[in-house]
């Protein structure tokens, strides 16, 4: 499958899904499918279809259906620390104007120490100003005229202009340096355990998350914990919210194993000293189960686990509710989770049932709703393959997230793309045509993006026998790529394949031959190592191997359509020559099938060759019998037809038509099975 051509964003609102892998797959479209979903693969049974690998369809699981890792912290640790989330940005705050302007200069210490109070008071408030900026960094140079730079007062005042850097953002040096400077500064006056200097540490692990710097953050957690347990013990909440900041950053590089084992040190005694249900307990409850729920655990049957996670979530919706972010990416791991433990219609039930609870509590439109209703239509879709199930759940998301999103969200245009995939053609070119009239409006008409979801749009244009329009469409979309990515880019290689197909059916075996011939090199080219390609699969000899063999079939079978059956028999020979067996779903009948159309090219070039077809067709036959049974409906067709020429033969030659020896040298065309 060529890579997409445009990422399209993966939100859910309220909440964003993770790519993280267990054992379920999604359903994957197969090599040579004519379009996703597609029901048969072409070659089989005798219809002549073209074999191209085509592109999947978007999806919000990026390939990958697996559970939800847990969400980073984003709660305040200690007195002055990230306290509230900040608000969209604004330009502009009337209440720091008035704040510069009643302290002005400050000539005392006090005074200077009321204005940084004053600042950091404000800072929990309204730190989306960008007014915030200048009085915050005209608090720290007054600071550092009247208490100098290493000074509590004055490294609060560098505390807080770090924290409203790493809120604005852009200047991540500049903001490390400042939290160093605080840590450093206050580890020197207060000591390695004091709360301020915790404080800024927890800051600084943070910010340093925030960029992406995880193992330095890990480690700064890490200390931070360590300096909270001893100064305020293991159960206070600042102490937690390291512990579960650890155990996110521990789960994402995959040391599952010492999450678990942080969360086991505060377990033991949240229960008795907090209760069951205090939030604190509840959240660390959450993010264990969570966990559970992503790791294969050896020391733990999976009875045991959904057991357990199934108490954590009525938990957390009793204290939460069921719109919580906790509830729903619990209740989708759960159900995930069951579904990877041949519980699959459990896992499904217990989706439905927070989703029912959550549309009686909170209404259909209502983010936590419409996230539970994708997660469930997904999972029936990706993971059981069960689209008939799926499509009513996407046709109520579109609906409702065309009213509340509007038609050309990212959301709503996602989920469209899920519909598409579950619905007859008819439909489904209705949905794209939707879908492509508003991701143009949104990103333009050539946009990536927008590309992508012609071709798709192409593909059901396809699959409803909407011929000539087809035709227009994705002759369109091959120019426009053609010229940004070159012929050799596998997108323009599917759009080369499928459009050499559309001109084959209206008999147009010109233009057909053209594009497939060119297809064909390019397959050769690459195989032969003077292309490159970055696709991974394109790496693999077997699969280079393998689309040579597919596109050989495609030009000798217009070769043969088109009456030039010599040229249609070297190409149905490297056809067979290139085929890898172990990478196609039903190969033996795909080979016996290519057998069959070389026969019948070797037969239609006239009696000279009768000869030849007659000892190719008694192959076929003998591999039919063999591989699908004597009562197949291919393996009648093909001893009918072995009989019908053989008899011809026999007839050719007692009237001497044919010279007597040309019976002796049989056609091979390859290693064969027969029967005995």
């Amino acid at each position: 499958k060529p890579a997409p051509l445009g990422a399209v964003e993966v939100k859910q609102v309220p909440r964003v899904s993770s790519g993280n892998n267990l054992q379920i797959q999604p359903g994957t479209h197969q090599r040579g499918d004519p379009s996703p979903g597609a029901s048969s693969r072409g070659r089989v049974a005798g219809r002549s279809a073209s074999r191209t690998r085509q592109p999947t369809v978007p999806s919000m699981f990026n390939g990958v259906l697996g559970p939800r890792t847990p969400t980073p912290v984003q709660f305040p640790i200690l007195p002055g620390s990230k306290n509230a989330v900040p608000a969209p940005w604004s330009t502009k705050n009337s209440r720091w104007e008035e704040l510069s302007r009643r302290h002005g200069a400050p000539k005392t210490q006090a005074a200077m120490r009321e204005f940084i109070d004053a600042t950091t008071k404000l800072m929990t408030e309204v730190p989306s100003s960008k007014d915030a900026g200048a009085v915050l960094r005209k608090a720290l140079s007054l600071s550092e005229s009247l208490f100098g730079k290493v000074h509590e007062d004055t490294l609060k005042a560098v505390n807080n202009y770090a924290l409203y850097l790493e809120l604005r953002g852009g200047k991540p040096e500049e903001t490390k340096s400042l939290y160093m400077r605080a840590i450093e500064g206050r580890r020197r006056l207060c000591g390695y355990q004091d709360v301020a200097t915790l404080d800024s540490m927890f800051n600084y692990a943070t910010f340093l998350a925030k960029i992406g710097e995880d193992g330095q953050s890990e480690m700064m957690f890490m200390d931070t914990r360590t300096g909270s347990v001893k100064e305020m013990g293991l159960n206070h909440h600042a102490s937690l919210e390291c512990t579960w900041a650890s155990m996110i950053l521990l789960e994402k590089k995959g040391d599952d194993d010492e999450a678990l084992r942080l969360a086991q040190e505060h377990i033991a005694y949240l229960d008795t000293d907090l209760g069951p249900n205090h939030p604190d307990t509840v959240k660390t409850l959450v993010l264990t189960a969570t966990i559970m729920t992503v790791r294969a655990n050896p020391d733990s049957t999976p009875e045991k686990i959904i057991k357990f996670v199934k108490d954590v979530l009525r938990r957390n919706t009793q204290v939460h509710g069921v719109a919580d972010e906790g509830s729903s990416t619990l209740g989708y791991n759960l159900a995930v989770f069951m579904v990877n433990h041949e519980q699959e219609q459990e896992g499904i039930d217990q989706l439905k049932e927070l989703l029912e609870t959550c549309e009686k509590d909170n209404g259909v439109e209502n983010s936590a709703t419409l996230g539970y209703m994708e997660d469930l239509a997904t999972l029936l879709l990706e993971a059981l393959e069960r689209p008939k199930e799926a499509a009513p759940y996407l046709r109520k998301l579109v609906d409702a997230r065309t009213k509340v999103l509007g038609p050309g969200h990212e959301d709503t245009l996602r989920v469209g793309r899920l519909l598409a995939t579950c619905i007859d053609p008819e439909e489904a070119v209705a949905v794209y045509r939707t879908i492509v009239k508003h991701q143009a409006e949104v990103s333009g008409l050539d946009d990536a993006q927008t590309l992508e979801d012609r071709y798709q749009f192409s593909i059901r244009l396809y699959e409803a026998k909407q011929t000539d329009e087809c035709i227009k469409e994705i002759s369109s979309v091959m120019t426009k790529l053609e010229t940004n990515l070159g012929f050799g880019d596998n997108w323009v290689v599917n759009c080369a394949t499928k459009l050499g197909e559309l001109y084959r059916i209206k008999a147009d075996y010109e233009k057909a031959e053209a594009l497939f011939r060119r297809v064909v090199q390019h397959f050769q080219a690459r195989l032969a190592g003077e292309l490159e390609s970055t696709d991974e699969d394109d790496e693999d000899e077997d699969m280079m191997k393998q689309d040579v063999a597919d596109s050989s079939f495609n030009l000798a079978l217009t070769l043969l359509q088109s009456g030039k059956n010599r040229e249609a028999e070297e190409y149905f020979q490297i056809s067979l020559s290139h085929f890898q067996l172990h990478l196609e779903q039903g190969g033996e009948e795909i080979r016996i099938n290519t057998k069959k159309m070389l026969a019948k090219a070797i037969e239609a070039q006239g009696a000279h060759r009768l000869v030849d077809a007659s000892a190719l067709w008694e192959e076929v036959a003998a591999d039919a019998t063999v591989i699908l049974g004597k009562s197949h409906p291919t393996t009648l067709e093909v001893e009918d037809h072995c009989s019908e020429i053989s008899a011809i033969v026999r007839h050719k030659i007692v009237n001497r038509e044919l010279p007597k020896q040309e019976l002796d040298p049989p056609l091979s065309s390859g290693p064969t099975v027969r029967a005995g």
